[in-house]
């Protein structure tokens, strides 16, 4: 029997032999291989590590869990592996996007609250007793909670779910934290932050002073979560140097002879790499440049959307109007394994019709030829099999499209998971200032997997690291 294939968001494989069992009885989880699809130009392959043993364990124990660590550890890998966990497993995501890409609903959904100020006690507490039977069947029938892009979730959106499972299981577990279910936070601090408009920075200030973190949840501290730390960097393998560089970034402190070496990196984005960009118009506009500047004929791919799926979050995987032409730069958006990955990079190379449907042909950086078809996304809910009385996946909706994304420039918050041989950031210096422009800076320069792949668009001073929260040491 051939090998196990599982593709996954992070531009990986996990492979195992039909003899293993992940979650099974046998206890066979080091002989387990992850192959990182995104990094075959240096054969990264790793077996699994202490702490991803450990999470597992946790877990399978019943503990609450947090998993953190730096971009590139394996943390999308690990929550691609909880899958295949038996009983009631629930994958939620703070946003549209994020709950695509993580196979899941978004935690509003989830609790069929709709937009509400969830920060506001009266509020919430009325969105909990008017919950229908399905979302508290839905929460009843609920085991484990997997909340993937923890980073990105509010303090009062994690004390949510809790006053809505307390409420649930108020009879048995009305006492205990998110109502005796077992909840497992997936995310990395260093990473992007929630957000919060200017209209609520007071109304949630009151609530929670220390600041709108998950992990400043009322509800947290209670949960007794137990912190795994990734820490094992497979994207930057071959580059210990840019990885300690990293590092740093993400701590707040970078040395001179680091800040020397990134500004070793200066150049022009005239290689074929994308442009990492702080805004999505300055994104759009150079995409829209590049793409005028080719005199070839345009071809037009339009998707199909059914059922429920918000023509926004469809905007934010790919556009529902795509045009392109021949040499036009492309990422990828999609695993589809052993062929591409999302964010593999491609320039078109040609336009067919296969089964009644427009496909594009690209030429991958690599040099591999790919014939391009149209995807189809789901947008998943979650119903409870009145035969065993265990939440399933649903499909409410889809979104059919091909799988490409301009790309010629991108944003830093659509690079977060991805990874770029051969990137521009194009001005280093223009992420938002304070803590939540350290985090873009690390993003951006974190999705390389060498130091020898980027080019910066402008040198950093010691006054852009102070902007950024970043102390320069001797």
């Amino acid at each position: 029997m051939p090998p196990m294939r599982f593709s996954i968001d992070s531009a990986c494989v996990i492979l195992a032999s039909d003899s293993l069992s992940i979650f099974g009885q046998k206890e066979t989880f080091r002989s387990l291989t992850f192959i990182c699809t995104a990094c075959t130009h240096c054969s990264v392959s790793m077996q699994m590590v202490s702490a991803q043993e450990r999470g597992i364990a946790l877990i399978r124990g019943g503990k609450n869990v947090w998993i953190d660590g730096p971009a590139g550890t394996g943390k999308t890998v690990f929550s691609q592996m909880l899958r295949s966990m038996d009983g009631s497993i629930v994958f939620l995501a703070p946003t549209g996007i994020a709950a695509i890409h993580a196979g899941g609903m978004t935690i509003h959904s989830f609790l069929g609250f709709g937009i509400a100020p969830l920060y506001d006690k009266e509020v919430l507490n009325k969105k909990v007793r008017s919950m229908g039977p399905d979302a508290r069947q839905r929460l009843r029938a609920v085991h484990t909670l997997v909340i993937d892009e923890i980073s990105m979730v509010r303090a009062d959106m994690l004390d949510a779910i809790d006053t809505a499972l307390r409420a649930v299981f108020r009879r048995e577990h009305g006492q205990t934290p998110f109502g005796g279910r077992q909840v497992a936070l997936i995310g990395d601090i260093g990473q992007l932050r929630p957000i919060v408009s200017r209209e609520e920075e007071e109304a949630i200030g009151k609530n929670y002073p220390d600041g709108c973190m998950f992990y400043d949840a009322h509800v947290f501290a209670e949960a007794g979560f137990e912190k795994v730390e990734f820490s094992e960097n497979f994207r930057q393998a071959n580059d210990g140097i840019f990885a300690e560089i990293l590092d740093s970034i993400r701590s707040g402190q970078l040395s001179k002879e680091q800040l020397a070496m990134l500004n070793g990196r200066i150049g022009n984005g005239e290689d074929g790499s994308i442009a990492v960009v702080a805004y999505r118009a300055t994104a759009d506009a150079i995409n829209a440049e590049r793409l005028r500047a080719i005199q070839d004929k345009p071809w037009l791919f339009s998707a199909i959307r059914t059922g429920v799926f918000e023509e926004k979050t469809a905007q934010d995987i790919v556009p529902e109007e795509l045009e392109l032409r021949i040499g036009t730069r492309v990422m990828l958006a999609v695993n589809h394994p052993p062929e591409y990955y999302n964010g593999k990079m491609a320039t078109v190379s040609g336009v067919c019709r296969r089964a009644g449907s427009l496909c594009a042909f690209v030429k991958a950086d690599d040099g591999q030829e790919i014939l391009v078809e149209p995807y189809t996304w789901k947008k998943l809910s979650y119903e409870v099999d009145p035969r065993t009385g265990i939440v399933k996946e649903k499909t409410v909706g889809t979104y059919c499209q091909l799988p490409i994304r301009l790309a010629w420039a991108v944003t830093v918050h659509r690079s977060q998971g991805l990874t770029y041989e051969r990137m521009h950031i194009q001005d280093p210096t223009a992420f938002f200032p304070g803590d939540e422009g350290r985090r873009m800076f690390y993003v951006a320069y974190s999705r390389c997997p060498t130091l020898a792949g980027i080019r910066a668009g402008r040198m950093l001073q010691p006054r852009h690291l102070t902007r950024y929260g970043i102390a320069l040491r001797p």
